[in-house]
């Protein structure tokens, strides 16, 4: 496996703290979600630096060593801007590949919404886009029990104190409410538990829901913004999205529906009992699926 470089990249008003492997002249931006860190993408960006990628995984805006936006704002927006400028300095002008997880995922598909000369390919991993999971909630049975967290981290100060009890004791749990009969990787939820207690990185990633559900009186325009964006473009960037057919977060079914959100028809996986984290639960098949669409001449419909 290629070496791991850490690197600072600052881009939209963030000093982003990057994983940097490989040196291929192929480029791919990895977003990570929520709870998270950087490092969920090892393998994968592993695999790429093998076939001639360099891959450039940071920790999202607020966890830590990444900096915080000095006005508070984590709304999609921002985080779609934030993909922008990272593809901006990484690609040095040309289009990237972009993949992304959960909250990455959400990141990647308005980013490739706002600007979609910026990358070339593009790789969803649990998450539709936001519009199509955020009708899901209210449309889905059952989604909105999956989502029963959303409206807990609207709380002032107790979803903090909560999760962070018993030494983040939450994010073990959570992983395994959302991969049902799977188990994590000790080491790197270990990892994410160092990321979430170091400075002020919990309360950055519950800022993401808190923008997300109701924006903010700091920063109205901004929620308002990613609405119309979300509900203005169609993604006109190839796109490969995978679920778990198991997943305890989110129902694969509004993945499904997620499709509307593409001027052409994105590529849909969804893997037989897998849950929320199909890049670490099925890595090789991931890998392989990733690989496979990055290397394209024309996306199609599985």
């Amino acid at each position: 496996m290629s070496p791991s470089e850490t690197v600072y990249i600052s881009a939209n008003g963030i000093d982003f703290c990057c994983n940097k492997v490989g040196s291929g002249n192929k480029h791919a931006l990895l977003l990570h979600g929520f709870p998270d860190n950087r490092h969920t993408f090892d393998r994968l960006a592993g695999y790429l630096a093998a076939i001639g990628y360099t891959c450039w995984a940071p920790n999202m805006r607020g966890y830590a060593p990444t900096s915080s936006p000095a006005n508070g704002d984590y709304q999609i927006i921002q985080l779609a801007q934030d993909a922008v400028g990272l593809a901006t300095r990484i690609g040095d002008g040309s289009p990237v590949d972009i993949v992304g997880h959960d909250w990455g995922a959400a990141a990647m598909y308005a980013a490739c919404a706002l600007e979609p000369g910026r990358f070339r390919r593009a790789v969803g991993l649990a998450l539709p886009p936001a519009q199509y999971f955020a009708n899901s909630i209210a449309s889905i049975p059952g989604q909105a029990r999956r989502s029963w967290y959303i409206g807990f981290f609207q709380l002032p100060a107790v979803p903090e104190m909560m999760v962070k009890r018993r030494g983040l004791a939450f994010v073990d749990w959570i992983w395994s409410k959302w991969s049902p009969g799977w188990t994590a990787p000790a080491e790197h939820l270990a990892s994410v538990r160092e990321t979430l207690s170091t400075g002020r990185s919990l309360s950055a990633a519950l800022a993401y829901y808190r923008g997300a559900l109701r924006g903010s009186a700091r920063h109205p325009s901004s929620f308002r913004a990613t609405s119309a964006l979300l509900l203005r473009n169609k993604i006109d960037v190839p796109t490969l999205i995978i679920g778990g057919k198991s997943d305890g977060c989110v129902d694969p079914r509004s993945i499904n529906r997620g499709v509307r959100a593409f001027t052409m028809p994105p590529r849909v996986h969804l893997i037989d009992n897998c849950g929320h984290f199909p890049h670490l639960e099925f890595p090789d098949l991931v890998n392989d699926l990733i690989a496979d669409h990055l290397q394209m001449d024309i996306a199609h419909v599985d």
